[in-house]
């Protein structure tokens, strides 16, 4: 690959990072920490499924770091897991969501889980994160 395709992967890379981090640390943030009674009103299943709802807070606002810290630090290889790891909640958050009929939901898990894949490759294929040095 030329250092110009490398470069601009590097960047879509970083950008896509920085945009699912953000997203993901929100997310998370609202289902571990919002009073059950107004998540149940932003998300109706949380009423059935109340740990679940906290224990996937923590698991994004885990998987947010994930995606950013590790790849400043240039430690190789824990942000291309953290992708695949916010990847598999996705696809199982699609095949939830599927199966209760919350369809508005579901163009969301799938955008994504594209995102979190794409990162994924780009970090184990395309542009590791290697150490410094």
């Amino acid at each position: 690959m030329d250092t110009q395709k490398f470069r601009g992967m590097n960047i879509a890379l970083w950008i896509s990072q920085a945009i699912m981090a953000v997203i993901f640390l929100f997310a998370g943030y609202t289902k571990a920490t919002t009073s059950m009674e107004q998540l149940v009103v932003e998300m109706p299943w949380a009423a059935e499924f109340p740990t679940m709802a906290r224990v996937i807070g923590v698991l994004e606002m885990l998987g947010s770091v994930g995606l950013l810290v590790p790849a400043l630090l240039r430690i190789p290889l824990v942000t291309a897991f953290a992708s695949l790891g916010i990847f598999l909640i996705m696809i199982l958050a699609f095949l939830f969501h599927l199966t209760r009929g919350e369809y508005s939901i579901i163009p969301f898990n799938l955008l994504f889980a594209a995102v979190t894949g794409f990162i994924a490759w780009g970090r184990l294929v395309m542009v590791p994160i290697t150490k410094r040095g």
